[in-house]
């Protein structure tokens, strides 16, 4: 609002929460964040009174050869997916989406339940390396919203990607709450092997 006028929005912007079925905001999420921890250090002639306290870094969930995820929520019905991954270039995501998406979201009758992807530009098709990803959007006849994420104040105090945004956190707080109950009892902390339980 500047002196005084007060911007309306477009019918674009009013819609870019539009939940109509089979539309799903995707993003990369990074699973090797590090905590620092206080660890005792004892040495072969250290008493236990004497011994050393240092701070290590540690992950927070845990260590395991997949550092990365795709996660995906469908808006309508806020069912969620989530896929480990090795890296996050787009052949990687691209096959991941394939091996493991597309059979998950085609019925029996062979109906591929996929119209829209809302992301950010780490998807955007224009790029050398996204030829395989853009083959992807053409086959199963996508339409590729990014547009989105360039409007992050369409609704008050939200994101426009906020569907996948909330995902993602809900993910992760139940996954290190899981894995602190886990390293308590010395089990393992593995994300990857927590999750699917």
């Amino acid at each position: 609002n500047i002196g005084g006028y007060k911007p309306t929005k477009s019918v674009a912007e009013k819609q870019a929460y539009t939940t109509a079925p089979w539309n799903y905001q995707i993003d990369v999420t990074h699973w090797t964040a590090e905590t620092s921890q206080k660890e005792k250090i004892y040495g072969e002639q250290t008493s236990a009174k004497a011994a050393q306290v240092v701070s290590v870094k540690k992950s927070k969930f845990g260590q395991s050869e997949f550092p990365y995820s795709i996660t995906l929520i469908e808006t309508s019905s806020r069912k969620g997916f989530v896929y480990p991954i090795k890296d996050k270039t787009l052949n990687t995501i691209t096959k991941t989406l394939i091996d493991k998406f597309i059979p998950e979201i085609t019925d029996e009758n062979g109906v591929t339940k996929l119209r829209r992807i809302q992301g950010d530009y780490a998807f955007d098709i224009s790029g050398q390396a996204s030829g395989y990803w853009a083959g992807f959007i053409k086959k199963y006849n996508v339409e590729l919203d990014l547009v989105v994420a360039d409007n992050r104040h369409i609704v008050k105090n939200s994101s426009p990607l906020g569907f996948i945004d909330r995902f993602t956190r809900t993910i992760k707080d139940l996954v290190i709450k899981l894995i602190r109950a886990y390293r308590k009892r010395g089990q393992n902390d593995n994300w990857v092997d927590v999750l699917e339980k």
